[in-house]
């Protein structure tokens, strides 16, 4: 059985179902709108929180709304001007007084740095010997020994003569360079310098090969040993 209703809006008589009637009744979704414009408004809104949130702006002090929870300040001119507050600090180094951002304080202390200096010649001359968080007395125990001695002078200066000794032709395919013909060589050492630091620099122990016949000996070197000796006492060279 139908009941008879008044839009709450309009006062349009509607004819509904007794389920279907509520608190509020409205002939259309456009009267149900402009009710709630009307009514619901400020506190009387059922999803009223308090109003809009307020915050204190810590430059000029004054209170403002904001709907972002990341703004610091109530406008762009107090930002500008909070950010540049500047602080004075002492140089660790000169003693020079100087200003910089707060900011920058902040980030100093983040990184973990204990000291502040005016420039970088002041850090510089500052972080010296001990000193330095990466000071070591002695530099030689952290230096790769291997790597240090194929690439010094006197290596350099025994390839040389290794080469020259074997008028720069490899002594296993009898390879060199000329037009039209580009060959890479090596100075390989016959004892390796791993078994035989001693003779690292022995131009007895050193033998010119291309770079495919050099390559075959990789992981057979004591096998070569005897061959290249073999090759170096015909020749004299030895």
């Amino acid at each position: 059985m139908a009941v008879t209703i008044l839009c709450d809006h309009c006062g349009m008589q509607l004819s509904r179902r007794p389920s279907a009637v509520h608190n509020r009744n409205f002939c259309s979704q456009a009267c149900c709108g402009k009710w709630q414009s009307q009514h619901w408004v400020g506190k009387n809104s059922p999803r009223y929180r308090g109003g809009p949130p307020t915050k204190l702006c810590p430059q000029c002090g004054e209170h403002f709304i904001s709907y972002d929870s990341g703004q610091v300040c109530c406008s762009k001119v107090c930002s500008n001007k909070r950010r540049s507050r500047k602080v004075s600090l002492v140089c660790k180094n000169c003693s020079k007084i100087f200003e910089r951002p707060q900011s920058f304080v902040y980030w100093h202390n983040i990184r973990g740095h204990k000291y502040f200096f005016c420039c970088m010649f002041c850090c510089s001359s500052f972080y010296v010997k001990e000193v330095h968080p990466r000071w070591k007395e002695d530099r030689g125990s952290i230096k790769n020994k291997k790597r240090t001695l194929r690439t010094s002078k006197d290596m350099c200066e025994w390839r040389k003569q290794i080469y020259n000794r074997d008028n720069f032709t490899c002594q296993l395919c009898g390879n060199r360079s000329r037009k039209g013909n580009l060959v890479y060589l090596n100075a390989h050492h016959i004892q390796r310098v791993v078994d035989e630091p001693a003779l690292a620099l022995s131009i007895s122990n050193g033998i010119t090969l291309c770079d495919d016949c050099h390559k075959s000996t990789y992981g057979k070197e004591k096998i070569f040993a005897s061959v290249f000796s073999d090759i170096l006492t015909k020749k004299g060279r030895a």
